[in-house]
């Protein structure tokens, strides 16, 4: 496909690059050296990410289960909503 390097495990393809937005059924990943390429592309990014899964972030199985204190896109809606009247 478009002569790209893919990986096919029939059920998803794995595509490596640093986009953040892959295709619907596609997975893009990439590889580093140092904790702080990781930490420099978190950063240049958080305004496009929803949240961070990892060990010093947020625990691995929590993604989808927020606790009532943890606003979408760190709004609390209901406070925004008082705030119109």
């Amino acid at each position: 496909m478009n002569q790209e390097n893919l990986l096919d495990n029939n059920f998803v393809l794995l595509k490596e690059s640093k986009e953040l937005f892959s295709p619907l059924g596609m997975i893009h990943y990439h590889f580093y050296e140092f904790k702080e390429e990781v930490e420099s592309y978190i950063n240049a990014n958080k305004q496009k990410v929803q949240c961070i899964v990892g060990n010093e972030y947020m625990p691995f199985g929590q993604a989808q289960s927020p606790k009532l204190n943890d606003y979408a896109d760190d709004v609390d809606t209901m406070k925004w909503l008082n705030q119109l009247s």
